[in-house]
């Protein structure tokens, strides 16, 4: 499964011009004594050239991806076998010759390695790319068994993961891998929500041992070890989306009135209403006209999903305010930095000016129709 590459000059040594030059090539199995590979199986740099008697050599480059279906487990030992043959073409060479094919042939013995204990990974294909986060992709390879004996399954494990992504699979072989042989792979795994935006290696590991211990990788006689790492690029919806708390206020019973010149505390309520526990940090504004903020406890709270938790706002109000006003709670939560804000509506009395206190969408229209003087009126707009 190695891609290879020869590289070999042709070089026109005789008197003559030489036409239509062509190059064959034989990986000729010496056990076998059979041509396991041809120029067909090669992608040559150049396969139809001339050479003039002075010109200088061509070098070509043939290359080659070992195809494990052609080899044969346990025969090590070939002979790369190569040929340029063409067509004397000369005016000046003898009419006895003009046009007579010639050729000129090499070899060297090379060494494919089938013997090994050794797992190779193939064929990766992503079922989306990018891939978008809150996505499910599904990750198919192939694994192949490069050696000269079969694998049962207790003796191969593979490994697939990356810590950012939250993949952690590990596969095994209900019926091992025999020799020269390859298994398909699937896993489907989901893409984290609020990731960031970029490329991640999946990493790709076959052991002997599921403790999946660095001893335990397979490693051939080179030293390479049985691991590769596969590019996935994340692009897409990657904002984390928290769903958005729900906040509430009311009076806290210490102070039921909003008196000009005193104290107010609000009691603001934060409901989670999201899948899971989030950070809220508490912050008011649009206040400063007519007060000034002394207090908020605590300011930065944890609520669990589905769960509320209250936070006292304290108010200094100014001493001449009166009548209606307003000031915005905000919440501000997730990496994001995402915010929810809820308007509230706050009526203040003058000194000696407290009663009873009303809430309710209704309050506008008692404040007219009646001539009573009411308290502090907090509403949740």
């Amino acid at each position: 499964m190695d891609e290879i590459e020869l590289s070999f000059d042709v070089e026109n040594t005789g008197d003559y011009d030489m036409d239509n030059i062509e190059i064959e090539i034989c990986v000729l199995d010496t056990q076998d004594n059979k041509c396991v590979f041809d120029e067909d199986d090669f992608d040559l740099s150049d396969d139809d050239f001339n050479l003039d008697f002075d010109d200088d050599e061509v070098t070509i480059t043939a290359s080659l991806i070992l195809d494990i279906n052609k080899l044969k487990a346990g025969n090590t030992d070939y002979e790369v076998h190569v040929k340029a043959q063409g067509d004397i073409d000369d005016s000046n060479a003898p009419d006895d010759i003009d046009g007579d094919p010639s050729c000129s042939s090499v070899s060297q013995e090379i060494e494919i390695r089938t013997n090994d204990d050794f797992i190779i990974f193939s064929d990766f294909e992503f079922s989306s790319e990018p891939t978008l986060c809150g996505e499910e992709v599904t990750l198919d390879f192939k694994v192949w068994n490069i050696g000269d004996k079969d694998l049962d399954n207790d003796e191969v494990y593979i490994w697939v993961h990356n810590k950012d992504l939250n993949l952690d699979e590990e596969i095994t072989f209900r019926n091992g891998i025999d020799k020269l042989e390859e298994e398909m792979v699937s896993i489907s795994f989901r893409i984290p929500e609020g990731v960031d935006e970029k490329f991640y290696g999946i990493i790709i590991a076959a052991y002997d041992d599921n403790s999946f211990s660095t001893n335990d990788l397979f490693e051939n006689k080179e030293g390479d070890e049985s691991e590769i790492e596969i590019p996935m690029e994340v692009k897409g919806n990657c904002e984390l989306r928290l769903t958005a708390p729900k906040i509430t206020a009311e009076l806290d019973s210490e102070t039921p009135d909003a008196i000009a010149g005193e104290q107010v505390i609000i009691k603001a309520t934060v409901k989670n209403n999201g899948e899971e526990d989030t950070d809220y940090t508490i912050s008011i504004m649009g206040n400063s006209a007519w007060s000034s903020l002394v207090d908020i406890t605590p300011k930065t709270i944890t609520v669990a999903a589905g769960e509320s938790e209250t936070v006292d706002i304290t108010l200094n109000i100014d001493e001449e305010a009166e009548g209606d006003y307003e000031f915005t709670i905000k919440a501000t939560y997730g990496e994001k930095q995402q915010t929810t804000e809820q308007k509230v509506a706050l009526t203040v009395v003058s000194k000696g000016g407290a009663g009873a206190g009303i809430t309710g969408a209704t309050i506008g229209t008692h404040l007219r129709d009646n001539a009573f003087i009411y308290a502090i009126v907090i509403i949740n707009l």
